[in-house]
């Protein structure tokens, strides 16, 4: 854990570098671990490697598909590619999903839901 902190802690001074190797790192060694592929996908969505991101969203969300951070994430890359339906669906899995104590999380996905183009 106190790797996947530092990775982190990297990621949120804006060293992608140093936390991608970390993650990628990370999940060579733990494969099943959906944090660790969200993380990834999060500093390739923030390096705007779009392909990259949604590779590690979409396999954060096989691995746990019920965590609704792994499905926000995806849904802001298929945002960003005009996947509005995807998008979509995910952000709907989202508002069934979601549980007290993730209000943020829930808000969110709201806000994100409101912009959407009408289908």
């Amino acid at each position: 854990h106190s790797i996947a902190s530092q990775g982190y802690f990297f990621f949120l001074q804006g060293k992608l570098e140093p936390s991608r190797l970390i993650f990628e790192g990370l999940v060579a060694l733990d494969p099943r671990n959906a944090y660790y592929h969200r993380a990834l996908g999060a500093i390739y969505w923030r390096s705007n490697k779009t392909d990259q991101a949604m590779r590690q969203f979409d396999f954060a969300v096989k691995v746990a598909p019920k965590d609704i951070s792994n499905l926000i994430g995806r849904a802001e890359v298929y945002i960003s590619r005009k996947e509005f339906t995807k998008a979509r669906q995910d952000l709907m899995s989202v508002m069934k999903l979601g549980q007290a104590g993730q209000e943020a999380l829930l808000e969110k996905a709201q806000a994100m839901m409101s912009v959407l183009p009408a289908e």
